[in-house]
């Protein structure tokens, strides 16, 4: 228990760190010795919880698209509709917007679309039975229409947050929705 806390301290460190630093200059040039000195946490401290400092920001981004998807899933189970879901989820993102800017900065531009596609193509391997259901064609299309969609909904949702537009996450849902209906493919 203590361990887990000190582990827990120690990444929000990190995190902390890796997050002053990304405002100040580009993630490519962030060194290990710039994130310890940042946190206050010696190299082999880092070396104990991470490979290198890119694996600080897929950490980082990898824990928002978990807290996202138990807002949703929870939404999901109490009953409510999808768009309630999303629309619960972009208000995490919304309340979230100080950091959710830094992380997607200039200063990170190579950086986080990679991690952001990552997480959105495992949504889709991962969803990829139910969401079959929805959609019309082979597996391919299938696949490249859920890459399309998840992908202009991903840059619909950054715009909005990094552009600190004024639509409401309600608002955002319902666009959202608009974007999705769309298409013709979807069942």
């Amino acid at each position: 228990m203590k361990a887990d806390m000190r582990t827990a301290l120690t990444k929000r460190l990190f995190r902390e760190g890796l997050l002053s630093l990304i405002e100040k200059k580009p993630f490519s040039r962030i060194s290990v010795t710039d994130l310890c000195r940042a946190s206050g946490v010696n190299r082999a401290t880092f070396y104990n919880h991470y490979e290198s400092v890119p694996m600080v920001l897929r950490e980082i981004v990898w824990e928002y698209a978990e807290k996202i998807e138990q807002i949703y899933r929870a939404e999901i189970q109490a009953g409510h509709t999808a768009e309630k879901a999303c629309e619960s989820c972009l208000t995490y993102l919304h309340e979230n917007r100080s950091e959710i800017c830094i992380l997607f900065s200039k200063n990170t531009e190579s950086y986080i679309s990679g991690f952001g596609m990552e997480v959105v193509n495992d949504f889709i391997r991962r969803n990829r039975h139910e969401l079959k259901k929805k959609i019309r064609g082979s597996d391919d299309e299938i696949y490249l229409c859920l890459m399309t969609t998840a992908g202009a909904a991903y840059s619909l949702i950054v715009t909005w947050l990094v552009s600190d537009m004024k639509q409401t996450p309600k608002e955002i849902t319902a666009l959202l929705r608009r974007l999705f209906s769309i298409t013709s493919l979807y069942a």
